[in-house]
């Protein structure tokens, strides 16, 4: 089978002649088959100088056509542009073009108008569509890497709804996450419409439904803790201006970084009045996630079957894990029931001892535990925690589960709110953002 491409800008009346000899070949011939490429004049010069430099070729005008060699693969034959194709189509076939002058302009402009209308037709199709902006801050961090494909393949903000990323990075970070910007495309995401990589906050921020801030500093041993939270409180002042400025109205915003996250939250919420209180949260999801994989471990259980399990107190600081409402599902005790059957922790482990000590001594030491066996901070346990705020937040909890998320209080030292949800009913948030710095 011979396969020939076609390619020109549309309002080229060589590219006329050219195409109605191809089509007329194409229908005598049973296994002559064609692909045309039309671009505009103002995208030909580029694509032209693209195509030959990839292939090799050396071609300066419209149209150009090559072989595609369909049996062994590989670049393809240059053929050349309209002269070379018709000495070809008549040495090869006997068949030549015997159009005139004035109808090769009159069928170049016909294609002309097809081609605006095409153009159009996809930018009405495009304008349909209305992608949930998403930006993810310090981007280059490994974290990162695990989030693009989870938030890009629907398991995030539903299976429906298409995806602007947008992926801030410093200057001198850009080129090392192009690789990261390459594995996205990769993906073949359908609900990935756009991946923007870019060190611009303004760019970033820019009509954003939701951000993901993974900055923040942890505190080293020759720093002052009041340099430290200086620091931290100067960078995320200038996020929440920012965000106050050119913001959706309903941005939501999960702190979810290095450094202390219930202060970073409180200072980006003083600059953002513009950005709802209860918008603006702290991640706890890792530590809950942490302690019940202790309880797991003691239950001889798997870790997402123990619920309703609350930490208190300041994420990045003194915390404090609550197991008094927390139950275990799948439990092989002496009364077994269905999945939605559940017993109480407490009543399971029957070790007020263990749960008093070395219960909180393994989720404080779990941390510096986990580097040293692995050679480095755990990345895929902390981008799962945030993963699973974002989708819980966006589509309420399952079966009105409670879950630790840091939120802004109205004066009391603890509180639980729930937030109502279009699909379920409640995400049950526990700690106070102005009462632990």
């Amino acid at each position: 089978m011979a396969k020939f491409v076609i390619a020109g800008h549309a309002d080229c009346p060589y590219y006329a002649k050219t195409e109605l000899l191809a089509d007329n070949l194409q229908t005598n011939l049973a296994d002559f088959k064609i692909h045309k490429i039309v671009k505009t004049s103002g995208e030909w010069e580029e694509w032209l100088n693209t195509t030959c430099s990839k292939n090799g070729w050396c071609h300066k005008k419209s149209p150009i056509v090559w072989r595609e060699l369909i049996d062994r693969g590989g670049k393809g034959v240059l053929i050349g542009g309209c002269n070379e194709f018709q000495e070809y189509a008549y040495g090869y076939y006997g068949i030549k073009s015997d159009m005139t002058s004035l109808d090769m302009n009159k069928v170049s402009e016909e294609n002309l108008c097809t081609k605006i209308t095409t153009i159009q037709e996809d930018e009405y199709l495009k304008s349909l569509s209305n992608p949930l902006k998403v930006c993810i801050t310090n981007a280059s961090k490994p974290m990162a890497y695990y989030m693009v494909y989870e938030i890009a393949r629907g398991d995030v903000f539903g299976t429906t709804t298409e995806i602007n990323l947008t992926l801030l990075v410093d200057d001198k970070d850009s080129g090392a996450i192009k690789g990261l910007e390459m594995e996205a495309q990769d993906l073949a995401c359908t609900l990935l419409r756009k991946l923007t990589i870019t060190s611009d906050l303004k760019e970033a921020f820019d009509g954003v439904s939701a951000v993901v801030f993974l900055d923040g500093s942890s505190l080293k041993p020759e720093e002052s803790r009041e340099d430290w939270l200086k620091l931290n409180g100067d960078l995320f002042r200038e996020y929440g201006r920012t965000l106050n400025a050119i913001a959706a109205n309903d941005v939501k915003v999960l702190i979810a970084g290095d450094g202390p996250l219930n202060f970073n939250a409180y200072m980006l919420g003083t600059t953002a009045p513009a950005v709802a209180r209860q918008n603006i949260v702290a991640m706890a999801r890792l530590l809950e996630n942490r302690a019940k994989a202790a309880i797991a471990r003691k239950l001889n259980v798997n870790s997402a079957f123990v619920v309703d399990l609350i930490t208190w107190g300041n994420i990045s600081g003194t915390s404090l894990t609550d197991v008094n409402k927390a139950s275990v599902h799948q439990y092989d005790g002496a009364i077994v029931g269905p999945d939605w059957y559940s017993r109480p922790v407490k009543e399971m482990v029957h070790d007020d001892k263990w749960l008093s000590t070395e219960f909180f001594d393994s989720i404080k030491n779990h941390e510096s535990t986990l580097t040293k066996t692995i050679g480095h901070c755990a990345m895929l346990s902390a981008a799962s925690a945030v993963i699973g705020v974002l989708r819980d937040w966006w589509n309420g909890s399952e079966n009105g589960t409670m879950l630790s998320l840091g939120v802004f209080s109205e004066g009391s030292l603890f509180l639980l709110c729930n937030c109502a949800n279009k699909r379920r009913q409640i995400i049950s948030v526990m700690l106070c953002l102005s009462n632990f710095m």
